[in-house]
């Protein structure tokens, strides 16, 4: 059997775009940690924008906006910000954030984990692309919290996230579409036809 992390990099490997990319990814943390669901999450607290993906697919109305507006109680974004240190890679448990009582009252829990019936999560960073904007997955869980060998694997696979992350991220997706313009057609297949005189 592959180790998580290269099993993790095999699959997702030479994806089509960034939702498969999503997708994929969700369904693999998904598969290797039993949970209510997997999200991703981009927060720029200075633009106010937030985006959000979630496996298994669920009702995500709102949810966005409320984690722009519950970002200065948020655990997991504080400790991001508060940390410029190489170990801001390392994966974090919430509970090792917060105690429950902590977690309770913050609005990040009453809007935004509550609703979704999560109280327990992982998060790894997948990208710090400035001082307030993190990209990040979450495995989340109600009253079942993570083990320290479910650290473990997290702190195993961040680091692939991270490089799929790159390889995925919006930049990549915009060359594309920039480079598929110029050559006037909209697909890696009908681009290369065209580098190649068909």
């Amino acid at each position: 059997m592959m180790e998580p992390a290269s099993e993790l990099a095999a699959q997702l490997h030479n994806l089509a775009d960034r939702d498969s990319y999503l997708q994929a990814a969700g369904e693999l943390l998904f598969a290797l940690f039993p949970s209510e669901g997997i999200g991703w999450t981009e927060l720029d607290s200075a633009a106010r924008t937030a985006k959000i993906f979630a496996y298994p697919d669920m009702p995500l109305d709102g949810k966005a906006e409320s984690l722009v507006e519950t970002a200065g109680d948020n655990p997991f974004f504080r400790s991001y910000l508060d940390d410029l240190t190489a170990g801001m890679w390392q994966p974090r448990r919430l509970s090792d954030l917060a105690t429950d009582l902590e977690l309770h009252r913050t609005r990040t829990y009453r809007e935004g984990l509550r609703p979704l019936g999560i109280d327990r999560q992982i998060a790894m960073l997948s990208d710090r692309i400035g001082p307030v904007r993190v990209r990040a997955w979450t495995i989340n869980r109600l009253r079942w919290d993570f083990t320290d060998t479910e650290v473990e694997l997290a702190q195993r696979l961040q680091p692939p996230l991270r490089l799929l992350e790159l390889a995925y991220g919006e930049s990549r997706a915009k060359h594309l579409e920039h480079a598929y313009a110029k050559l006037g057609c909209t697909n890696r297949i009908d681009a290369l036809g065209r580098l190649r005189g068909r």
